[in-house]
């Protein structure tokens, strides 16, 4: 079985529970050009390498302690 540090792709319909986002998440970083979607007939797949470069740009969550 392939990992998913190693796949080039993954089907839109898995992607959110592949990668954490919801589909309209990757929808929307795709039409912002942040992450690359691929057609194969039908089948829409999300570029993982740009899927994890997007995640990585994130920024750093920054939680606050309780007083």
């Amino acid at each position: 079985m392939i990992d998913v540090q190693t796949r080039l792709t993954v089907p839109l319909a898995r992607a959110p529970s592949e990668i954490g986002l919801s589909r309209s998440a990757i929808y929307r970083a795709a039409a912002e050009g942040k992450i690359v979607l691929k057609k194969l007939g039908r089948t829409t797949l999300v570029d993982m390498a740009s899927a994890r470069a997007f995640i990585d740009a994130l920024p750093k969550a920054e939680i606050r302690r309780a007083a």
